[in-house]
């Protein structure tokens, strides 16, 4: 992307003003420059350099694009001017993405003395990743990521230093839209690991919410089918742990309606079965009890 640029920058008497082709020997470029693309910050910068440009962008395979005299000069090249509309325009995202109650001054302040965004600025800057686990998670989205003074931003949108996440989630949270609203409106501007969660966490634990919230529908019950004969179909469950460590297993026969309960030490699978093998007995003399009972009457 950054070839283009200057590319086409540097032949800007020849191209300005009339439409041209930018050949390239990288594929993926082709989807970047299109108006569906939502690229991350860095590359935006770049396409904000090519937008006064009338050109379209076509693949050139690499084999029939070898170097030459142009791409391997070694005369000094002439200094172009660039305009700073992109630094204007990326100062304007970052003043769009600042939630309500603060600015972006504050988000500068804690950002550079937050240590662990500093490190952050220095990997996306020189692409090294410690194997840290608190770095794993933006090493994931590393391309999505770019600077802009102390400032993280991944896309459009604020990574929030440590110290301020607690302010930008009680701001956020001011009119108790519930969870799917709150998550949308931030979403929108910041981002850092474990954003949903927090967000979940909070509304949870909010008084007022849970006040004026809906109470939660209760399932409907649904019988089921009364069987012919008795053991022909079981139920059976765990609970526990209780205080002293115990579990309870229930066995429920579906004609009688009768439990069945079981104190058990731990609910290994050996320990299950041992239980369960009263049952099976008793099953099992029941029905012979049935198939023999009609010969004596």
């Amino acid at each position: 992307m950054l070839a283009c640029v200057v590319g086409v920058e540097r032949f800007r008497t020849y191209v300005y003003g009339q439409p041209f082709k930018l050949l390239t020997d990288h594929r993926p470029l082709l989807n970047i420059f299109k108006p569906t693309h939502k690229p991350p910050a860095r590359l935006e910068r770049l396409l904000m350099r090519l937008q006064c440009y009338n050109f379209t962008v076509e693949h050139q395979p690499g084999i029939s694009n070898p170097a030459d005299i142009l791409s391997r000069s070694t005369f000094n090249k002439e200094k172009c001017e660039i305009s700073n509309i992109t630094e204007k325009y990326l100062d304007y995202v970052c003043e769009n993405s600042v939630p309500k109650a603060m600015t972006l001054d504050q988000i500068d302040k804690e950002s550079s003395q937050d240590k662990f965004t500093q490190q952050l600025i220095k990997c996306i800057n020189h692409d090294k990743w410690p194997k840290a686990e608190e770095f794993k998670r933006f090493f994931k989205i590393r391309r999505e990521l770019s600077t802009h003074n102390n400032i993280v931003l991944r896309g459009n949108r604020i990574v929030i230093p440590q110290a301020m996440r607690g302010q930008v989630l009680k701001i956020a949270h001011e009119s108790h839209q519930g969870i799917v609203k709150t998550k949308q409106m931030l979403r929108e501007k910041v981002y850092w690991p474990g954003i949903d969660s927090e967000i979940e966490e909070l509304i949870r634990t909010c008084e007022q919410c849970q006040l004026n919230s809906a109470p939660p529908k209760q399932p409907t019950i649904t019988p089921t089918e009364l069987p012919d004969r008795p053991w022909q179909t079981v139920g059976m469950d765990l609970t526990g742990p209780f205080p002293g460590g115990e579990h309870i297993l229930v066995v429920i026969d579906y004609y009688s309606r009768f439990p069945e309960a079981e104190i058990i030490k731990n609910t290994s699978s050996r320990t299950v079965i041992n239980k369960l093998m009263r049952y099976i007995m008793l099953c099992a003399t029941t029905h012979f009890a049935e198939a023999v009972s009609p010969q004596f009457n």
